[in-house]
């Protein structure tokens, strides 16, 4: 009997004993940081924790809060060995990277987790700091170019390029333009000082400039540099000249010539629908990189679009459109070219007569001529016989074949056709490269209807002479058997 109830209170005990192990939470505590201090962005801080269980713990998960506990975010996951055996006490550690977070209000908890499902939580007993360490290195900046020995010209764009680096600190990840900014300055011969060409420009490595002309200076001007300023966001900076001085000279500053050649009489009669070509003759010292061509009807009225950037080919074929506001027997039309150079300088001009822009005819068909030949990059030769063709539409009286030897400045009368749209020419001199073929169609009124140029110049040389082949008397000997 005695026995009996011996077995009943171990067994009851054991039962106790695991209800006990079973409802126990771990016993957690966070060891360190646990007493306050300062850390410092972008260093490793290991972190301690003390956990123990009257069973077995299975891991360890670590948060981060920087506003007194409001908001946790995870760190780690510690497993715990599975050779600790029950009941026993560990330490465990992390080492943290710690985060680019500035706050006075940081704190660390450990929630530990054992085999049968029981959490135990434990707090940092103080907040802790954490702050950045002060930035006190300055950017690395070298001026790229112009660095010296260059020439430059006013009006012209040119590309000012520097390098710049600023040393990443610890908790930094990312070098964007935005890191460092730059200021751009200037001086040349005539300066005491430096004067600002660009401030807080992102360090992208490069900017674009656009040098002024400066009517009232001396050109060339000399004794030019550049410096480069770079700034870091903590304000610490650093700066490079260029190594030699460069030199800007006045560049072109001779405007192009234009000068509409048709429509240009006023005696002109266009309408809505036709294909209607605008010609005009732009030269310049250095070269025409666009040209604008624009029209409009009535006076005080706006400049419409007819093309713009268009190469400076001297002919355009526009085709009129229906919104042009038509007066009958009102000619108040003009046509107004502009070009610009390379340099930046424009010129422009406008048909000396005002022309006139109708509706359509209902059944009638335009006068209008295109030229096909020449139209660009033959080379005929003085001498030869060349076909000039063309098409010419509509009803017509004649059509005036002109010749250009100088790109299009003067003109020379070759044949006058009632008919046909050909005509057959003995290639004249003097020889040129600049020639260009011009087709005009006049109306039964006798009036300039349409007129069409080569779209590119062609050549007209001198005829190749045969070359003279002399070959030497051969005298033939006879056999010494045949003597």
């Amino acid at each position: 009997m005695k026995g009996k109830w011996l077995l009943i209170f171990a067994i009851l005990g054991a039962l106790f004993y695991w209800q006990r192990v079973w409802a126990t939470p771990p016993r957690v505590t966070v060891l360190s940081p646990n007493r306050g201090g300062t850390l410092k962005v972008g260093q490793t801080f290991r972190i301690n924790v003390r956990v123990s269980d009257d069973g077995l713990v299975q891991r360890v998960k670590l948060y981060f809060s920087k506003d007194r506990g409001m908001n946790w975010d995870l760190i780690e996951v510690i497993d715990v060995p599975r050779y600790s055996p029950p009941g026993s006490t560990l330490v465990e550690h992390f080492d943290w990277w710690v985060p680019d977070v500035e706050s006075r209000e940081c704190l660390i908890r450990a929630d530990a987790f054992d085999d049968q499902g029981n959490i135990g939580t434990d707090v940092s007993d103080r907040v802790f700091t954490i702050e950045r360490e002060p930035d006190t290195i300055p950017p690395r900046v070298r001026v790229v170019s112009p660095n010296g020995g260059e020439v430059w010209e006013s009006r012209r764009t040119y590309t000012v390029r520097w390098e710049a680096v600023d040393p990443l600190n610890a908790w930094e990840t990312s070098d964007s333009p935005d890191r460092v900014k730059i200021n751009v300055l200037y001086t040349h011969g005539a300066m005491s000082g430096w004067a600002h060409l660009r401030t807080g420009l992102p360090n992208t490595g490069s900017f674009r400039w656009s040098i002024p002309y400066w009517p009232d200076k001396a050109y060339p001007i000399r004794g030019w540099r550049i410096k480069i300023v770079a700034s870091d966001k903590s304000g610490n900076s650093s700066s490079d000249t260029s190594d030699n001085t460069f030199t800007v000279t006045a560049g072109d500053v001779t405007p192009p010539t234009v000068r509409v050649r048709y429509p240009n009489t006023g005696l002109e009669v266009w309408r809505i629908g036709e294909v209607r070509n605008i010609l005009w003759v732009a030269r310049d010292n250095v070269g025409i990189t666009t040209v604008w061509i624009n029209y409009k009807c009535g006076e005080g009225s706006a400049w419409r679009r007819v093309a713009y950037g268009v190469p400076n080919t001297g002919s355009y074929s526009w085709r009129i459109p229906g919104n042009v506001h038509v007066i009958p027997g009102y000619a108040g039309c003009w046509i107004k070219v502009t070009v610009r150079d390379r340099a930046g300088n424009f010129a422009s001009d406008t048909n000396d007569h005002a022309f006139s822009i109708q509706g359509r005819v209902p059944g009638r068909t335009p006068v209008q001529v295109r030229i096909h030949s020449p139209n660009g990059g033959e080379v005929w030769r003085i001498g030869e016989r060349r076909r000039i063709t063309w098409t010419a539409t509509g009803l017509w009286k004649e059509v005036s074949i002109n010749l250009s030897r100088d790109g299009g400045r003067s003109w020379e009368r070759l044949a006058v056709r009632r008919s046909g749209n050909s005509y057959s020419w003995r290639v004249s001199g003097p020889p040129s490269s600049h020639c260009l073929m011009e087709a005009v169609v006049y109306d039964m009124e006798g009036r300039v209807a349409d007129r069409d140029t080569s779209d590119r110049p062609f050549g007209i040389t001198r005829l190749k002479a045969r070359p003279f082949i002399k070959v030497p008397h051969k005298v033939l000997h006879r056999p010494k058997s045949l003597r």
